[in-house]
């Protein structure tokens, strides 16, 4: 049986409950697969389902885990509500899906390397994607040139709690990637997926929870991760703003 919607990033309802999963956004393809998956992560391209257990205990005695999980919440909507304008199965909205991630996502690793990161995370080598979005940008007709003349306006990155809070984003954004590469046309070279497919055989999720985890343990604060997590999704969301395909229904392929 075939959806007749087209392929698009869209919500997902938020009517079931999952105490430590959500439910990622739903591709509404021309595929007899599931149009719904759930899987144990936070990422930016997602809806939040109802409030874990968490939510409702004392801010003290919630892990960092999840007070990055509800504390981002709205930070999560508003970058969904412009996310889900985007066609991956349309060239045009692909394109701009991954100039999107060139206007930030190089800016932040650098910015995270320069204050140390890979001393907080020593696989840090095994998680920068900036190299396979290059090369996937490279292989784009016309190459497009970047969407933002200057450099994003990103955090202070030099305490222990602002990096992770940052890389919380970009390693559930390496998440959701697994899920919204199934509505990507295979086989056409208007589709790379270095990008997205990248770290797909690796447990680096797991790993970077564990790093959380017992960086949660010494101490760190959460405020100031929490800080670092809703501004990176505020740059994204303006990324996607000024890409100009919002509101585009786009072209079929």
């Amino acid at each position: 049986m075939k959806h007749s919607h087209p392929s698009r990033i869209g919500r997902s309802p938020k009517s079931s409950y999952y105490p430590e999963e959500f439910l990622l956004y739903r591709y509404r393809g021309p595929h007899p697969a599931p149009i719904a998956t759930t899987v144990q992560t936070e990422t930016v391209f997602m809806t939040h389902l109802s409030p874990s257990p968490a939510a409702s205990r004392p801010s003290a005695a919630r892990s960092l885990r999840h007070g990055l999980r509800e504390e981002t919440r709205e930070a999560h909507e508003a970058l969904d509500t412009v996310m889900s304008q985007y066609r991956l199965d349309d060239a045009s909205n692909y394109a701009a899906f991954l100039r999107i991630h060139e206007a930030v996502l190089p800016a932040i690793e650098r910015a995270l390397e320069a204050e140390g990161i890979a001393a907080d995370l020593p696989d840090w080598p095994m998680r920068q994607r900036r190299d396979a979005l290059a090369a996937d940008l490279a292989e784009l007709p016309g190459s497009p040139p970047c969407l933002m003349a200057s450099p994003p306006d990103l955090p202070d990155l030099s305490s222990r709690a602002a990096r992770f809070g940052a890389t919380y984003v970009l390693e559930g954004s390496r998440m959701g990637a697994k899920l919204l590469v199934r509505s990507v046309p295979e086989g056409d070279r208007r589709f790379p997926t270095r990008f997205l497919r990248h770290g797909e055989s690796e447990k680096l999720w797991p790993s970077f929870v564990a790093a959380l985890d017992d960086a949660d343990k010494n101490g760190i604060s959460h405020d100031v991760a929490i800080h670092a997590a809703r501004h990176i999704f505020a740059v994204y969301e303006q990324a996607a703003r000024v890409s100009g395909v919002e509101g585009s229904a786009g072209t079929d392929v």
